[in-house]
């Protein structure tokens, strides 16, 4: 994570233009050279602003102790961090499921029920991600759960029908059908 990097050194990109989330193009380098001096730039694509900075090895370098001692910190926290990165995945995973599902197109063709049923299932959703110390099993289970809300809803949206309130009621209709011979 992040909070456990150490600081070298930062610069700032300016003069980004505006866009969509995801939409500027940013390249990235590293460069290290033999005496062990970073370089460090960046050059965004579209207006081509740059910017970079010159690490030289003397600079916030850590002591071997404290190097050690972050060494020893990884290998005792290893578990930790193997849950945060399960934890960060399921909810970047929810997150997107419940963005997709809030832009889903179509959504105004259904009847007021399935509309809200669904809006539902997604803001309680979004409420759920809020919450802090979920575990990654904890937030797959509420996607699963969302899934279960929205997905025969959203199918109502190919299918032209009208969405089911349980699978005890679908399997009750089917068996009322007669039987074809």
């Amino acid at each position: 994570m992040a909070k456990n990097n150490h600081l070298l050194g930062s610069f700032t990109l300016e003069n980004i233009p505006a866009a969509k989330k995801g939409g500027p193009k940013i390249d990235v380098s590293f460069d290290i050279d033999q005496n062990g001096i970073l370089k460090v730039g960046a050059v965004e694509k579209a207006g081509g602003s740059s910017s970079g900075v010159t690490i030289n090895s003397d600079q916030n370098r850590l002591s071997k102790e404290q190097i050690d001692q972050m060494v020893a910190d990884s290998a005792k926290f290893a578990e930790e961090d193997k849950n945060a990165k399960l934890s960060a995945d399921a909810r970047r995973e929810l997150r997107e499921y419940l963005e997709g599902q809030k832009a889903f197109a179509g959504l105004d063709k259904l009847k007021m029920k399935d509309r809200r049923k669904h809006q539902k299932a997604v803001e309680a959703g979004f409420e759920f991600l809020k919450q802090e110390g979920a575990t990654h099993v904890d937030i797959k289970a509420k996607l699963r759960e969302t899934e279960a809300v929205c997905s025969p809803i959203t199918a109502l949206l190919y299918d032209g029908g009208e969405a089911r309130d349980s699978e005890d009621q679908a399997m009750a209709e089917d068996e009322t059908k007669p039987d074809e011979l």
